[in-house]
């Protein structure tokens, strides 16, 4: 799949999700066992983004924000208690437009063309 998605799209971006053990809304006995499997499945993603020069942006390893979903997780987690509030989002937001920036093609070069 990554291998066909590179040839098809002239830029590729992967976001790693941030940790999966943290979601409120998981039984306790479930984040031993997603801790274990999302570093498992986050490692063979960032080998094959690496292979295929995919932009990647890591919110796995992002200990800033992942130490704030986990103290304050009423504030960042929406009500469901599975997906980010719009506080949550917000924090997200900064890294992630940052980091998308670094594909899009500067507004100097479409102007030449």
């Amino acid at each position: 799949v990554f291998t066909e998605t590179n040839k098809k799209a002239e830029r590729v971006v992967l976001i790693l999700n941030g940790r999966m053990e943290l979601i409120p809304l998981f039984p306790k006995i479930f984040p031993p066992y997603l801790k274990k499997r999302q570093k498992t499945v986050t490692t063979l993603f960032k080998k094959l983004a690496k292979k295929n020069n995919f932009l990647v942006i890591n919110f796995y390893d992002d200990k800033k924000i992942n130490a704030l979903f986990k103290k304050y997780p009423k504030k960042y987690f929406a009500k469901d208690l599975l997906h980010p509030s719009a506080k949550g989002y917000a924090l997200i937001y900064k890294p992630l437009k940052k980091a998308l920036k670094k594909i899009c093609i500067p507004e100097k070069i479409i102007k030449k063309n």
